[in-house]
């Protein structure tokens, strides 16, 4: 398990949100992808401890998130508003 602690605020986010990962492994790369409800992936970032992410041009809507490392895949839902 890499995953100790993962938070992401604010849910709903308006102008951004921020993803934290607290991982046994401070050098630990970590992908973000933010998937929109058709499936498609709209952002695609690389991280280590912590990323924020600017919504853009993002429509209002739910979205989803999957934050992988080498071993293990973590997904959670976010809503822009």
């Amino acid at each position: 398990l890499l995953f100790l602690k993962l938070l992401i605020y604010p849910n709903p986010a308006r102008t951004h949100f921020i993803v934290e990962v607290n991982s046994e492994n401070q050098n630990q790369e970590f992908v973000l992808n933010l998937i929109d409800s058709r499936g498609r992936i709209v952002k695609e970032k690389v991280f280590k401890e912590s990323i924020n992410i600017d919504r853009g041009d993002l429509a209002d809507g739910l979205y989803f998130l999957q934050i992988s490392s080498e071993v293990e895949i973590h997904n959670q839902s976010i809503v822009l508003d």
